[in-house]
């Protein structure tokens, strides 16, 4: 990691002001949303993590002044990168507002990109003090990647960045935007019992509209019910209770079979059982099995989607196990 010591004078700082100008920020998304430890008085109002845009941009660089930061740079053509934005969101919960996270999604914001000087994917930039400096490329393992971060922390306090965001987000009416006609056909799919033509409309609506977590969260509900519909074209509640018992007695290594029955509980209403499930087999496993059981607690996480309060308990849970 690049040395903070001398940020002050760092000199190699990006001017990012000209971005910014005078437009109004857009709303921002936060992973995790709660209440900072109550034992910090020097508390700073914002989300943990926030979509950067060139918009706010400024905004960003403003808190950086209280609060470190971190820019995932990412794109949905980037697997790397999208692996990190996940791990990013669930370490958001862990540092609980001590760190600011930032996503820059460079196909959409390609003139910030530029201003960053991205040239690979993933690309992850410190800000501290209105300061740019680079962190590192490519995917580090999860624990380097933790261990970078708590420096980052340690080293901005040592220059009197202490503040810690507070997770609020500002409160908007709710909109009410139409449906896309893809959206709209998708549905009615769905209700017609046509999972795999309702799959097909999703998947081209998501692909429309990629930042439309509506669509994402029916388009993982879809495809659960499919995975199902695969083991046992009629799932009914006898079927799921078979499931779910054979998956118990086969115990937490039985990966298939667990993921099986996270979703029968999630299809028959227990979601809190099935993240609790597959987040116990996280802490059994390791290598390839263990990133495909985290990638799956993911997805029902996009399934429940981002207001959930139990999709926030559930990311703390997800990082202590990973650690």
């Amino acid at each position: 990691m690049a040395s903070l010591e001398s940020l002050a004078a760092f000199s190699g700082a990006v001017d990012l002001s000209q971005l910014a100008k005078s437009k109004p920020a857009p709303s921002v998304t936060g992973a995790g949303v709660g209440n900072a430890q109550a034992g910090n008085t020097n508390m700073v109002a914002g989300p943990w993590s926030r979509i950067v845009t060139e918009h706010n941009i400024q905004e960003v660089l403003e808190t950086s002044l209280q609060v470190p930061f971190v820019l995932a740079c990412h794109s949905a053509k980037s697997d790397n990168s999208q692996t990190l934005v996940g791990i990013f969101q669930e370490l958001a919960t862990q540092f609980a507002g001590k760190i600011g996270f930032g996503f820059v999604d460079i196909e959409q914001q390609s003139q910030l990109a530029a201003a960053l000087g991205v040239s690979a994917l993933p690309t992850t930039l410190a800000i501290v003090q209105g300061q740019i400096l680079p962190l590192f490329q490519g995917l580090p393992a999860v624990n380097d990647i933790a261990t970078v971060l708590a420096q980052l922390v340690k080293e901005a306090a040592q220059l009197g960045l202490t503040g810690v965001l507070d997770g609020s987000t500002e409160s908007e009416k709710p909109v009410e935007v139409a449906l896309s006609p893809l959206h709209e056909q998708a549905l009615s799919l769905v209700e017609a019992g046509d999972l795999a033509g309702a799959l097909e409309a999703f998947t081209k609506a998501r692909k429309e509209d990629p930042k439309n977590l509506d669509i994402l969260s029916a388009l993982r509900q879809v495809e659960m019910m499919l995975r199902l519909a695969q083991v046992n074209p009629e799932t009914s509640a006898e079927v799921a209770n078979k499931l779910l018992q054979e998956a118990n007695a086969a115990g937490l290594m039985a990966i298939s079979m667990q993921l099986v029955a996270a979703d029968c509980e999630m299809v028959f209403g227990r979601p809190d059982a099935a993240l609790a499930r597959l987040i116990d087999v996280v802490k059994v496993t390791s290598g390839e099995e263990r990133e495909e059981v985290r990638k799956r607690v993911l997805q029902l996480f996009e399934a429940l989607g981002p207001n959930s309060t139990l999709v926030s308990q559930a990311r703390k849970a997800l990082t202590n196990a990973l650690f």
